[in-house]
C-alpha cells in the first residue's frame, strides 16, 4: 500500500470517527506471511 496512502487511509478512518486506527508495519502481506488470522466474511 505504501506509507503515503497508509496515512491518508488512516487519517480518513480518525475523521470518519474511528479511534483504534493503527498502521502495520509489514502491511496486510506481512500479516499474511506471519500465518496471523484473517476472517473474510461470506458475501
Amino acid at each position: 500500500m505504501g506509507t503515503g496512502r497508509a496515512a491518508l487511509s488512516g487519517q480518513t478512518l480518525k475523521a470518519m470517527g474511528y479511534t483504534n486506527v493503527t498502521y502495520m508495519a509489514p502491511g496486510f502481506n506481512g500479516w499474511k506471511e506471519e500465518s496471523f488470522s484473517i476472517v473474510i466474511p461470506d458475501p
